[in-house]
């Protein structure tokens, strides 16, 4: 990759919790294989029925499942070199080095803000509306008590995270480095406070403008110590609410238009 990119090129990544990343991998790919016995059958049962044998189960689960919820084989470790602690301390030194900025799924607004002052953002950059947030099932069972859930709960967390080693050392490591990079930041909780703020009232807006169709100007943001005043519209409204697919197809129109025009110039 750095042979490809310019020098002054940042690398940025985002990490999940792992157990809530195998949950919600389960749940999006349906688990298990057509082929398996346990296919069609309710995704908390083959969440329980994997955790309890994870190694046997590896190969039934969806093809696409088994390095979805592996978040260090996307960034370059084997999936067989899951429990090997030499391979993964060497893997996080090289990932140390690799990326600028690790954002963390659980903390997405301090990651957004610490990636806007890496990149010397506008803060209307990283303005956003949450998409597919839904509720899926984990091992949680309606008759179960809170006290059941919670001590299962902590069983199954325990025994995927000895599992999939690699992915708890690599979540740890850059959650502890996040906190450590926001420690030495100025003004950081009050820029953060502000962002949530001016989120919240360009997501009002944006479902406002949504409701009475309109392209005119949706919200004037004033200006601030981390960003001048700007305004979101409708056109950006519209982005804000594309799903990951059409987004990125939007992008790859861009480049191209302007990868040919620069070429026709």
């Amino acid at each position: 990759m750095h042979r490809l990119m310019p020098p002054a090129t940042k690398y940025v990544a985002i990490l999940r919790e792992p157990y809530a990343q195998f949950w919600s991998t389960m749940n999006y790919f349906h688990g298990f294989q057509e082929s398996s016995p346990l296919h069609g059958q309710r995704i908390r049962k083959q969440g329980k029925v994997f955790l309890g044998d994870p190694d046997f189960y590896y190969e039934y689960l969806d093809y696409s499942a088994r390095h979805s919820i592996q978040m260090s084989h996307d960034l370059g470790l084997p999936a067989r070199h899951r429990r090997n602690e030499t391979e993964i301390a060497e893997f996080l030194r090289r990932t140390d080095e690799d990326f600028d900025l690790v954002l963390i799924r659980e903390y997405f607004d301090e990651s957004l803000v610490l990636l806007r002052r890496l990149l010397c953002w506008p803060l209307r950059s990283i303005v956003y509306q949450t998409r597919n947030a839904k509720t899926y099932e984990t091992s949680v069972t309606p008759t179960t008590s809170s006290q059941e859930h919670e001590n299962e709960d902590r069983n199954l967390r325990a025994a995927y995270r000895a599992w999939n080693a690699a992915d708890a050392r690599l979540y740890d490591h850059f959650n502890a480095t996040l906190w450590k990079r926001i420690a030495r930041e100025e003004n950081f909780h009050e820029e953060v406070s502000f962002f949530r703020m001016t989120n919240r009232k360009v997501s009002i807006a944006c479902a406002r403008l949504g409701r009475l169709k309109k392209k005119s100007s949706a919200v004037r943001v004033r200006k601030s110590k981390w960003s001048p005043a700007f305004s979101i519209d409708g056109g950006v409204c519209h982005r804000l609410e594309l799903d990951m697919i059409s987004y990125l197809k939007r992008l790859k129109l861009s480049y191209y238009e302007r990868s040919n025009s620069s070429k026709n110039a």
